[in-house]
């Protein structure tokens, strides 16, 4: 992804589909595939340096685990959220077929056999103080509200 593909999603994410990461209040790492103008926590969008040298990060990481459950199969579909399980990350999709009228809510799709924390990345100090962090936690929380995802923002 390159800075004016950031930018035109972070302007107008109808249409687009974007995954973020997030540590929970335990220090683990999910990651959030957002779609139809889903609630990114602003965080996120504050600099695409910083994202793009995250997204980089995670999908550079080499899968060493399999997936310890799948939540919900959807064929075709998993194969994402599998390789991010496999290598340690909660993975979350945006569930929403109304534009978020009635389901609006980021779901746990799949969780990895053994959690990659934040002590654990190898990545530099100003990407990962860049990460937000929710007053959740992944594998327990399996729901997380869309329109609330600021709300829960630890500072």
């Amino acid at each position: 992804m390159d800075e004016e593909l950031f930018n035109s999603i972070k302007d107008n994410a109808l249409g687009w589909e974007f995954d973020w990461f997030a540590f929970d209040k335990k220090g683990q790492i999910g990651m959030f595939t957002t779609f139809y103008g889903c609630i990114v926590p602003s965080q996120v969008w504050e600099s695409y340096e910083n994202y793009g040298n995250t997204l980089n990060y995670f999908i550079g990481l080499q899968p060493e685990l399999t997936p310890e459950q799948i939540l919900d199969s959807i064929p075709g579909q998993t194969n994402d959220w599998k390789e991010y399980a496999k290598t340690g990350l909660f993975a979350h999709n945006y569930e929403s077929t109304d534009y978020g009228a009635t389901k609006d809510y980021y779901e746990l799709k799949v969780k990895p056999e053994k959690p990659l924390l934040k002590a654990d990345l190898k990545l530099e100090k100003q990407y990962i103080e860049a990460m937000p962090v929710l007053d959740v936690e992944f594998g327990v929380d399996t729901q997380i509200n869309s329109k609330g995802i600021e709300k829960l923002l630890i500072t």
